[in-house]
């Protein structure tokens, strides 16, 4: 199956062409369409094969199609990883994927007192009040 024939953003399909990518590795063939049905993933694979991809996909595509434009207030998603690499790592995904939609993807590498500062400047809206882990309300 190629990425022509998943039902996906066509801006996230130019993409996906401009990055090399015709057709989804094994764990995006996998796990896109789940994630696109809104079900839970738990996916394991090798380093290299395509796992950011395999959940950036269907998160921007989701979030491009909720909102109204790209000017929309409030955080709609929120990637947490261990090192400051592999955030920046990801954060390159994310940006390439989201490269003409409605989304804006950003990394952001800092201390969680920061990042609560930072979300509580951001406008809030319904959906941004929910919490990030288990304790900290934003």
């Amino acid at each position: 199956m190629k990425f022509d024939k998943y039902y996906i953003s066509e801006s996230i399909k130019k993409n996906l062409a401009l990055m090399g990518f015709k057709r989804p590795t094994n764990i995006q063939y996998k796990s896109i369409p789940s994630i696109l049905k809104g079900e839970d993933v738990l996916a394991i694979a090798q380093t290299g094969t395509g796992k950011t991809a395999a959940f950036a996909i269907p998160l921007i595509d989701m979030i491009h199609r909720e909102k109204s434009s790209s000017r929309s207030y409030g955080i709609k998603c929120i990637v947490m990883v261990p090192t400051r690499e592999l955030a920046m790592q990801i954060g390159e995904v994310f940006e390439k994927l989201a490269r003409r939609t409605k989304v804006k993807a950003f990394a952001c590498a800092e201390a969680p007192a920061t990042l609560l500062s930072l979300f509580s400047a951001e406008r809030r809206t319904p959906d941004s009040r929910h919490y990030l882990g288990n304790r900290v309300p934003l």
